[in-house]
């Protein structure tokens, strides 16, 4: 879920999962954002992704996240975005974040939801999935919104 479509293996194979881990590592030498693993507070097993990515509008980036279908519904992605979001827009000092999220995904609207975030509006064929395109919900969230 990222304003350009998920860059998360459909199938995850061995060789689709390394070369997934190596992107997310380069987005902070780049310079175009930041990757960060959600991890269970028991094992620090990764279980999850959260990605910061900067977008053409100054002090605004993009999240994008997603968790391996076993640690889903145990509130791991809303804590896990909460605390970004807070350290972003307040510690950060950035003005803005927007989420993008497929129609039909209820449950990451909640997560955003639970985080504060705010839908705005409804953008036709915006992401590019795979071979294909998706209609998203645009959602943000602002440093003002947090007072």
């Amino acid at each position: 879920m990222n304003s350009g479509g998920t860059t998360v293996p459909p199938e995850f194979t061995e060789a689709e999962g390394i070369a997934f881990v190596r992107r997310q590592w380069s987005r902070l030498a780049n310079g175009d954002g930041l990757a960060l693993a959600i991890a269970e507070a028991g094992s620090d097993r990764a279980v999850g992704h959260l990605t910061l990515t900067f977008t053409r509008q100054p002090g605004t980036v993009s999240l994008g996240y997603w968790l391996v279908s076993s640690a889903r519904g145990r509130g791991l992605a809303s804590r896990a975005v909460r605390l970004l979001v807070r350290w972003t827009l307040a510690d950060v000092g950035l003005a803005r974040i927007e989420a993008f999220v497929e129609p039909s995904n209820f449950a990451s609207m909640r997560v955003l939801e639970s985080a504060g975030f705010q839908r705005e509006g409804y953008l036709r064929s915006y992401l590019a999935i795979g071979d294909g395109r998706a209609d998203a919900h645009i959602y943000s969230l602002l440093a003002t919104d947090l007072d």
